[in-house]
């Protein structure tokens, strides 16, 4: 059962509301957790008490930050897919190198004409 809280010690409830009114915290009884909805949909979970950090979880994923948060979302995206490209750069050169290793010393001769030009070679 989750229980609408409007009252605790540190006044949490209250500073959530200063961020947006439309917030409300939930208890339920079944999880031992607290719950954000926002104008009664869900939001966040709080965790197992109130505290400072679910104020600035409040105000961490709130709509007027809707900008910010797309654009760490993207600049996070531009980061990981920059650093696959790298490790798959570096996995195509050991690889490269190993075949050419490997051909070097069965003497084999190695024809480059087939092979389209990139910036590995």
């Amino acid at each position: 059962m989750k229980r609408l809280v409007t009252h605790d010690l540190y006044n949490i409830t209250n500073r959530i509301k200063k961020v947006d009114r439309h917030y409300n915290i939930y208890f339920d009884d079944k999880k031992r957790k607290f719950f954000a909805y926002f104008k009664n949909n869900y939001s966040f979970l709080i965790g197992e008490r109130l505290d400072k950090t679910a104020v600035d979880k409040a105000y961490k994923t709130h709509i007027r930050r809707a900008k910010e948060i797309f654009f760490d979302i993207k600049e996070n995206n531009e980061t990981i897919i920059k650093k696959q490209q790298e490790e798959l750069s570096k996995k195509a050169k050991d690889t490269l190198g190993d075949y050419l290793s490997y051909a070097d010393k069965k003497g084999y001769d190695v024809d480059f004409s087939c092979v389209e030009r990139t910036r590995w070679f």
